[in-house]
């Protein structure tokens, strides 16, 4: 990949390119995708753009809204939203790469279902609401 910036048309012409090349694609879960994508997002220079749009406590606490409809799926948040996740009651699950609020937000299968975070290379990431241990979001 050049060093110059893609344009938003460029970068999917050569997600689809790339994709287009690899057997069984289609087959293919979002993780396996997911490196190529972050490369093309760093040849568009969406790195200062995606760090513009990462939600915080702060701004929760002035939009009033609940956690739900502040946070999206896919959502980078900030440490101090990372913190609230943590100590709002003992996690439901806490490790260096995932955290989960210690209550339950429902029941979908029979199975509890926890507000999660994810660690990832550019911050912490809200995943929605998966069950314990995973970052699946089945809610």
């Amino acid at each position: 990949m050049s060093p110059e910036r893609l344009t938003y048309e460029a970068a999917c012409a050569e997600f689809q390119r790339r994709v287009n090349k690899i057997p069984n694609a289609n087959e293919m879960r979002f993780d396996d995708l997911f490196p190529l994508m972050e490369e093309l997002r760093a040849a568009m220079g969406l790195d200062a753009l995606r760090e513009s749009a990462r939600k915080t406590r702060a701004g929760w606490r002035e939009s009033r809204l609940d956690l739900d409809r502040y946070l999206q799926v896919g959502d980078l948040v900030d440490e101090e939203m990372y913190d609230y996740f943590l100590n709002v009651l003992p996690p439901a699950c806490y490790g260096d790469r995932l955290v989960q609020i210690g209550e339950p937000h429902d029941h979908v299968n029979g199975r509890a279902t926890f507000a999660t975070l994810k660690k990832t290379a550019d911050g912490w990431v809200y995943c929605g609401h998966c069950y314990r241990r995973t970052t699946e979001n089945v809610a």
